[in-house]
Formats: structure tokens, sequence, C-alpha cells
């Protein structure tokens, strides 16, 4: 009878190491990859906002450019402010001053498609939102990864217990409109607010 307790309590002690081994085995891996995913995402998030006030900096000038037979007041009212409130860790402030910034642009961009003297800064504005564009869209698959893998159980435990936090979405088009975006992006934050969705 002895015999038999002696060999479940050490088949239980066993069985415990075994799973406490392998809980931390799990954690560990899984903390790992949310890591490598968060800083991935961290550095194609500065990639992104160097450019997109590298962006601001050729519109700016570009807007100070005198001819080309359209007011700039309210661009460079959104540039000045954009350059002002810019902060790298916050992304929903960010995307609502490019978003302005980039609108304001918009609206005084063919003023400037047929100016003599302006087509070099014109290419180098293509040539950034293009970048930009590429750089969000790998933004966008890598937070779409890593949100995935927090959420998922027991991973957000794992998460929080690493400081992690799930990342925010970008998805601004540069040299675009956004407007369905932007609505749909205040519907959203209804949404979230209030529990009602508008129409």
């Amino acid at each position: 009878m002895k015999r038999t307790i002696y060999i479940l309590l050490t088949l239980l002690a066993v069985l415990t190491i075994i799973c406490f081994g392998a809980f931390y085995l799990i954690r560990r891996n899984t903390i790992k990859q949310l890591q490598e995913k968060d800083n991935k995402i961290g550095v194609v998030w500065e990639t992104i906002f160097q450019r997109s006030s590298e962006r601001l900096k050729i519109i700016d000038d570009l807007s100070r450019d005198k001819g080309a037979g359209c007011s700039t007041d309210s661009l460079r009212i959104a540039i000045t402010k954009n350059l002002k409130e810019r902060k790298v860790q916050e992304v929903d402030s960010l995307w609502t001053l490019d978003y302005n910034a980039n609108k304001e642009y918009l609206k005084v961009a063919p003023c400037y498609a047929d100016k003599v003297g302006v087509k070099e800064k014109l290419e180098l504005l293509q040539s950034n939102a293009d970048q930009l564009n590429e750089d969000i869209e790998t933004y966008k698959g890598l937070v779409v990864e890593f949100n995935l893998l927090y959420s998922t159980f027991p991973n957000f435990w794992f998460a929080k217990e690493a400081g992690l936090k799930r990342r925010k979405y970008f998805d601004l088009k540069f040299g675009m409109d956004n407007e369905d975006l932007y609505r749909e992006k205040r519907r959203k934050e209804h949404w979230i607010k209030t529990g009602k969705l508008e129409n």
C-alpha cells in the first residue's frame, strides 16, 4: 500500500514538473514571438513617422513657393499644427494630423501641377507617398499578426506580464483621398464610446 502511494506521489510530482516545464516553455516562446513582432512593428513605425515628417517638410517648402495661384493658408496651418503636435508614440493622433495635412495638400495640389520650377519637389512628394503607402501596408500586416497572436488565449496574459500592449492600426493613404477611411474611423470611435453604430 505504501509503495503504491509512493509511486503515485512520484508520478504526480513528475507530471507536475513536466506541466510546469511545458507551461514555462510555451510562455517563454510566446513572449519571444510577441517581442520579435513588436520590435518589427516598431522599426516600420519609426520609418513611417520619419518619412511622414520628411513629407511635411517638402509640402511646407512647396507651400512657401509664391505664384502657385492658390491660397495655402489652410495648408500652412495644418502643417504647423502637425509639426508642433506630432509624437511618434501617438498613432491615433498622428493619423488625424497627417489626414488633415494630406487633405489640405490635395486641395492645392492642382495649382502646382503646371508650375515651372517645382517638378522636382512634386516627384519627390510622389516618391515619398509611394514609399509611405508601401510601409503602411507592411505595418498593417505586422499589426494584424501581432494582435492576433496577442489576443489568443493565454497569450494576452503572457503579453501583459511582459509589458506588451495591442498595437494600433494606421491605414492612412498619403497623396490620396481618405474621406471614406475618415468616416469609417469616426464611425468606429462613436461605436466604441456609445455602443451604437452611426449610419
